[in-house]
């Protein structure tokens, strides 16, 4: 894919950049050129799980196969629910965390209350994964 428009990336440790006036796709756009032009992950933090299911589908249409576009989805349920998340998510988020061990580019979309959860500590996670 040729870089269809130019986006600014931070060039020093905690140096913000915030793009504005962008409409329709272009966020998925802006964040597809920004993925393959940064050297690391690129992390996206969206509001809830429909804009996040959105956005990725749409940075999938602009970026190649080689990047990879992870997401990091909700429990989708409540601290003190009665009953367990579905199995098909855990599973997911953790092939998920899995996957980030050895990603070193690429982009990964989450949910600010994703990002509020804790999470296992990496060796439980390599001592208890079946892959």
């Amino acid at each position: 894919m040729n870089k269809p428009l130019p986006v600014t990336l931070p060039s020093q440790p905690n140096e913000r950049v915030q793009w504005g006036k962008l409409y329709g796709n272009s966020p998925a756009l802006a964040i597809a050129t920004a993925a393959q032009e940064h050297d690391g992950l690129v992390i996206v933090t969206l509001s809830d799980l429909q804009e996040a299911a959105r956005i990725r589908n749409e940075i999938r249409f602009f970026l190649d196969d080689d990047i990879p576009v992870l997401t990091f989805d909700d429990w989708e349920t409540l601290p003190y629910d009665l009953f367990s998340p579905l199995p098909g998510l855990v599973s997911q988020r953790l092939l998920t965390l899995h996957h980030l061990q050895g990603v070193k580019k690429g982009v990964l979309i989450t949910t600010v209350s994703t990002l509020m959860q804790r999470l296992c500590p990496k060796s439980y996670l390599d001592a208890n994964s079946l892959i």
